[in-house]
Formats: structure tokens, sequence, C-alpha cells
């Protein structure tokens, strides 16, 4: 599951606790928040960075919806992603 992968990284830190399918990385800045939902896009994921001023600086993220559909290979994949951004 999408939880237990987080903790399997030890990212929780870096994620807005949520116990529904939105989640939300988190990454300080527009430009780096930008350049990594570009990279996911590019790999076929379908966020969006939530940008200051929508959010306060500093608290820039990665908005994350999941779906029924999504798979484990997905959910790994998506999450060494954001293992190197971290």
């Amino acid at each position: 599951s999408f939880t237990k992968e987080i903790e399997k990284h030890n990212l929780q830190s870096h994620f807005i606790p949520s116990q529904t399918a939105i989640q939300s990385f988190l990454i300080s800045g527009n430009t780096k928040a930008k350049q990594l939902a570009t990279t996911l896009q590019q790999k076929g994921f379908g966020v969006k960075a939530i940008l200051h001023p929508t959010v306060p600086k500093g608290k820039e993220r990665i908005r994350i919806c999941l779906h029924s559909f999504n798979t484990e290979k997905e959910i790994i994949n998506i999450i060494k992603t954001f293992k190197t951004s971290a």
C-alpha cells in the first residue's frame, strides 16, 4: 500500500498526514516542485504541483490522487522518485 511504502522508505515527514486518496508530498520551492511534477508526469503519473502563493512559501507540494486501479509497481515507482527528491 502507499502508506507502507512511505514508511518503508522513511518518508513520513515529507507527506501531509492523510487517510484519504489525496496525498501531498512536501517539497520546498516553486522551481523544485515544478521540476518534480514534470519528472513524474513524464513517467506517466497524473500529479499536480501546488505552488506558492496558493500555499505558504516553503510548503509547496506535489498532490497525488490515488485510485483503485493504481498498481503496486506504480506505487513503488512513485515513492522511489519521491525518495530521490527528499
